[in-house]
């Protein structure tokens, strides 16, 4: 049995870990829809890599989350502090 591909997990691993590092959400999501492919064409059988696809996801959307946390505080803190753009 040829050992199977796990380019795509690997490639989904490494974008989400690169956007978590870099704290850059755009990143993250690619991260996100890669490592979904990965983990169902690896549930499939037509590649390997199952837990690093897994792990991708995980942190890809842990990525996006902060992401989130830090727009959403950013935006409180200016309505709190009535910051004016003028």
């Amino acid at each position: 049995m040829p050992p199977q591909e796990q380019g795509l997990a690997i490639a989904a691993l490494v974008v989400s870990i690169a956007s978590l590092v870099a704290c850059s959400g755009l990143p993250s999501i690619a991260g996100v829809i890669m490592g979904h492919i990965a983990h169902s064409k690896a549930k499939r059988g037509e590649a390997g890599g199952q837990g690093m696809a897994l792990a991708a996801i995980i942190i890809g959307y842990l990525g996006v989350a902060i992401i989130l946390l830090l727009l959403a505080g950013f935006i409180f803190v200016g309505i709190l502090t009535d910051w004016d753009f003028d």
